[in-house]
């Protein structure tokens, strides 16, 4: 299946400190336990989109990006509707 949005809408710009923050903080106890309710969830995405969903920050990008393409669907067919477009024809 094709998607409108292959990628993420946001992209980050890099920067090294705090990627290093962010690897420390997503390997701390905490963070760790806070997410092992969660593993079956992501063990799931990451088995039906083929895509890497190690953490929280995985799921949302691949909430925004799936939110994105439900709402550009939905504004296509809101425009292509037959109501809309004869509205638009006068």
């Amino acid at each position: 299946m094709k998607t409108f949005f292959p990628q993420l809408l946001l992209v980050q710009i890099p920067c090294a400190k705090y990627s290093m923050e962010l690897e420390a903080v997503l390997k701390s106890e905490e963070v760790q336990r806070e997410q092992l309710p969660y593993a079956g969830l992501m063990k799931y995405l990451e088995e039906y989109s083929g895509k890497s969903i190690k953490n929280a920050d995985d799921v949302a990008d691949m909430y925004g990006s799936l939110d994105a393409e439900v709402n550009a669907i939905s504004n296509y067919q809101f425009l292509c509707s037959s109501d809309n477009l004869n509205s638009n024809s006068m």
